[in-house]
């Protein structure tokens, strides 16, 4: 039973990240599209990186506590998650959209869609947030355990 326990929290705590990476990029594209001006500021930017920091140094806390573990282990771990799923955000979000004007070229015979776009890593104060945090997170968490190598 309690391997059983461990899966579903595990399974749980996968999905959890998921939506918040998710609900992150929502509220992302809601906030530059509302406050467009603020968000071309310095004073935004840096007001968003902050947050995205706050946000994910909470989480690391949270969930540290939540399952009785380091905090730099957490903290090595999440960063490797969280970037992994900022990046594949933003690589289905751009593939989805090919895959769309495909569809609508084929089937619709719109032959005006334009052409397929690579997929390129648009950075944005918050994007630029969660791999800065990420990079960070990993460069401590080797630093910390480097005299155990030696």
């Amino acid at each position: 039973m309690n391997y059983y326990m461990r899966v579903l929290i595990t399974v749980i705590f996968v999905m959890a990240i998921i939506g918040v990476a998710f609900l992150w990029g929502f509220i992302a594209k809601k906030f530059e599209k509302r406050y467009i001006a603020l968000v071309q500021s310095k004073k935004g930017k840096l007001l968003i990186l902050l947050g995205a920091y706050l946000i994910q140094s909470a989480l690391v806390v949270i969930l540290s506590f939540q399952f009785r573990t380091f905090i730099i282990d957490t903290l090595f771990v999440f960063s490797f998650i969280i970037s992994g799923i900022a990046w594949l955000y933003s690589y289905f979000r751009t593939y989805s959209v090919n895959q769309q004007k495909v569809i609508n070229k084929q089937y619709g015979g719109d032959y005006s869609v334009s052409e397929i776009k690579v997929f390129k890593l648009a950075l944005n104060p918050f994007l630029i947030g969660i791999y800065s945090f990420s990079i960070i997170g990993i460069v401590v968490s080797f630093l910390y355990y480097l005299p155990y190598f030696f």
